[in-house]
């Protein structure tokens, strides 16, 4: 069988966010890549978001509206620059 042809993604994201993520990914064994490509996986099998996404009442946490919003002004910014 043939290998797959693969490309490279960037993808901006907020340091300590990035640093927690590889830390929990790795005590599960596995790369922020493996995290993510089982990520991608699961939404297409889902063919959507593999978890449920709404609002809550409850505290945002670490990562909170500022980070979204920061997240939103970025991609926006990128698909400028892509025209």
């Amino acid at each position: 069988m043939p290998k797959a042809k693969s490309t490279n993604l960037s993808i901006r994201m907020d340091l300590d966010l990035k640093r927690e993520a590889e830390e929990l990914f790795g005590q599960l064994g596995m790369s922020l890549t493996t995290a993510f490509h089982i990520f991608v996986r699961q939404s297409l099998l889902a063919q959507g978001l593999p978890f449920s996404v709404k609002l809550s009442m409850e505290s945002p946490g670490k990562y909170d509206k500022s980070h979204q919003e920061d997240d939103v002004k970025e991609e926006r910014k990128e698909s400028r620059s892509k025209k």
